[in-house]
């Protein structure tokens, strides 16, 4: 596991988002094989597909980017930096390379037979709606980071 440190600047809206979803992780949204061995000190564990998904709804245009060797997904957006956005490597060891080796979509990581057996819109959901607690919806969120001049 890698030490869990801050990817982005906390003022930054992507450095928001990562801060509530940091705090909003927990045993129930994680993958389900992950959940009897999930604790606090590797909160990453078991949550890209569903941390994946929150963040599409905060920052949307992306495309989703899978790692086939460690059933792992991260996210691109141009207008994020040069670099895919991975919330959640720390889940891994130190030393493990996560290579992107395809695309997926949000349709599959919430439709897919593997979707479903692992309770991904369940688990989703429960997290979009811890994030969205503490930072807002979507639209609210951007309204707060874009006020418009009166």
């Amino acid at each position: 596991m890698k030490t869990r440190e801050q990817l982005f600047s906390p003022e930054t809206p992507l450095g928001k988002f990562e801060v509530a979803v940091r705090e909003a992780w927990c045993r129930q949204t994680a993958y389900p094989g992950c959940q009897e061995d999930w604790t606090d000190v590797n909160p990453a564990f078991g949550q890209c597909a569903v941390t994946l998904l929150v963040l599409m709804d905060y920052f949307p245009g992306g495309k989703v980017l899978r790692s086939s060797g460690h059933h792992h997904y991260a996210y691109f957006l141009e207008t994020l930096g040069d670099k895919p956005v991975d919330l959640t490597s720390e889940q891994f060891s130190e030393g493990v390379e996560i290579v992107f080796d395809g695309e997926s979509d949000r349709t599959y990581l919430l439709e897919s037979a593997g979707a479903i057996k692992a309770n991904t819109l369940e688990r989703y959901i429960l997290l979009a709606d811890i994030v969205a607690e503490i930072i807002g919806d979507p639209n609210v969120f951007w309204a707060s980071e874009n006020p418009l001049e009166p």
